[in-house]
This record gives C-alpha cells, sequence and structure tokens, in this order.
C-alpha cells in the first residue's frame, strides 16, 4: 500500500459496490468484498463489457467511461456488432424470467 491509502472492506459486489472497490483499487487501497456468498463474487476488474459503436472516438470513451465503473470493457467493433449484443440480452432475459432465475442470473465469458 501507499502512503495515505487505507484497507477497505466495501459491502457488497453488485454494480455499486463492485465499481467503487475498484476505483478505490485503482487509487492504491487494499480492497476486500465482503458479501454473503464468496463464490459468486469477482474480482475487480474481471466483468467483460462489450462496446460496440461506429464512431471510433465515442466507442473509446465510453469504454474508458466502463472501465473507471470497473468493467472490463471491450472494444468489439460497430454497430454491425450490435444485434449480437442484442440477442445475448434477450437470452439473459430468457433465462431471467422465463426461465424463472430472476435478476441475479448472469452471464459469463471466462478469458482463459
Amino acid at each position: 500500500m501507499s502512503a495515505g491509502s487505507q484497507p477497505v472492506v466495501v459491502v457488497g459486489a453488485g454494480n455499486v459496490g463492485l465499481a467503487l472497490g475498484t476505483n478505490l483499487a485503482r487509487h492504491g487501497h487494499e480492497v476486500s468484498f465482503a458479501v454473503r456468498d464468496p463464490g459468486a463474487a469477482l474480482p475487480a476488474g474481471t466483468r467483460a463489457l462489450p462496446v460496440a459503436a461506429d464512431d471510433a472516438e465515442a466507442r473509446s470513451l465510453v469504454a474508458e467511461l466502463a472501465s473507471e465503473l470497473g468493467f472490463d470493457a471491450v472494444e468489439v467493433g460497430g454497430l454491425e456488432h450490435a444485434g449480437l449484443l442484442e440477442e445475448a440480452a434477450r437470452y439473459w432475459g430468457l433465462l431471467a424470467f422465463t426461465g424463472g432465475r430472476g435478476r441475479s442470473v448472469v452471464l459469463v465469458a471466462h478469458q482463459r
């Protein structure tokens, strides 16, 4: 830890907790997450978020903002890929609502 940094425990590893913890870690703090199910928590920076836009500058800006929020932003090119991203969202909805899994179901892409 650097001078002035503090050990921090973030309660929860959802959207807000993960983004907060990631940002604190980026600023040199030693961050731990307190969650109900420790096996469900992902380390900071492991939630991939695909970013598509025809405007390369706008795409980079959105990817940078997503990274600041704690996501592993992945620029996937232009809007020709938007249809596939929308289908992934529909697939999530099918599992979550029609399949009765609820909003806690997560689609994950693991990098090996």
